[in-house]
């Protein structure tokens, strides 16, 4: 019993130091909680890959999800390379929602597709109508093809890189239009033996901060109150990754209110009292990766030098 006394006095400490907030005792803990935690949107900009790099040397973060059509994709591959073992997931496009920065597909065959716009680019979102369009018109099929093929050289392109992929999230999954998006990904993840986000049996939770209280003491309180009110079973947390710098908000993302509220999002995430308070609780910071290790569905993907698609 003498090797707990460092930790209790650890813990005591904590206490002592902590705020109000922090003090209240916690649920008690009965069965396993587990979280995964999932940063999006790493590779878009400078700016999101330094938010990646932080996260991955202390934080709560178990999932990193990376833009792979993006000028900064390179940048974000040499920061995962010398951290085998994260869990890494492709972050499909088909849309390009910021307001002045763009990106394109990686194959050249859709660039009469309907899902783009006039100059090459990715439409801001997807277009009902146009998806009816692509779905009832003759040339569905042959849009169809391209968006698995498009889909398809995105995770060759991260698995070319010497990535161990571990999972395909695509934003808008919860809300698949055209409906062929769903056999496509289902496709896909068969295809390269990967997971995809929102198969895992996990309950989304979400801050309940609004931009109105974008105070970072105020939004660090309410992750200990979101973590203090998980209850056994398997919950997700997903936040895209966001700073408040010069590129970020050129990028036109968000306003400025939404970009701090984002911001701090990201950094309570990073907090000793967050870290302190998952360890109280017991909670288990589970990964796509180890979720798939321990059904025994993780196969080290291929590697493949190919860049032909």
């Amino acid at each position: 019993m003498r090797h707990w006394i460092p930790v209790v006095l650890l813990a005591a400490g904590l206490a002592a130091c902590m705020p109000e907030p922090y003090q209240a005792t916690p649920p008690p803990r009965e069965g396993t909680i587990q979280l995964i935690v999932r940063v999006d949107d790493i590779g878009l900009l400078h700016t999101t890959n330094e938010v990646a790099r932080r996260l991955l040397d202390s934080s709560i973060v178990t999932d990193f999800s990376l833009v792979v059509n993006s000028g900064w994709y390179g940048e974000a591959v040499s920061i995962f390379r010398g951290r085998p073992g994260r869990s890494v997931g492709v972050q499909l496009t088909l849309t390009a929602p910021w307001r002045f920065y763009k990106w394109s597909p990686l194959t050249l065959a859709g660039r009469n597709s309907p899902l783009l716009d006039g100059f090459g680019f990715f439409r801001p979102q997807l277009n009902l109508n146009a998806n009816h369009a692509v779905l009832n018109s003759t040339n569905g099929a042959r849009d169809s093809l391209w968006v698995i093929r498009e889909f398809r050289a995105q995770l060759r392109r991260a698995i070319s890189a010497g990535l161990e992929v571990a999972y395909l999230h695509y934003p808008q999954h919860l809300d698949l239009h055209p409906p062929y998006l769903r056999n496509i990904l289902e496709q896909l993840a068969y295809e390269f033996q990967i997971g995809i986000t929102g198969y895992f049996d996990a309950t989304p939770v979400m801050f309940p901060t609004t931009a109105q209280r974008a105070e970072p003491e105020k939004i660090e309180q309410e992750l200990v109150g979101l973590i203090n009110r998980l209850t056994p079973g398997r919950w997700e947390l997903a936040l895209p990754a966001a700073d408040t710098t010069p590129e970020y908000y050129a990028a036109g993302a968000a306003d400025s209110t939404e970009v701090r509220l984002r911001a701090h999002r990201i950094r309570a995430l990073q907090s000793n009292i967050i870290l302190a308070l998952c360890m109280e609780r017991g909670i288990e910071l589970v990964s796509y990766r180890q979720l798939l290790e321990k059904a025994g569905l993780w196969r080290r993907p291929y590697t493949s030098k190919s860049d032909s698609y």
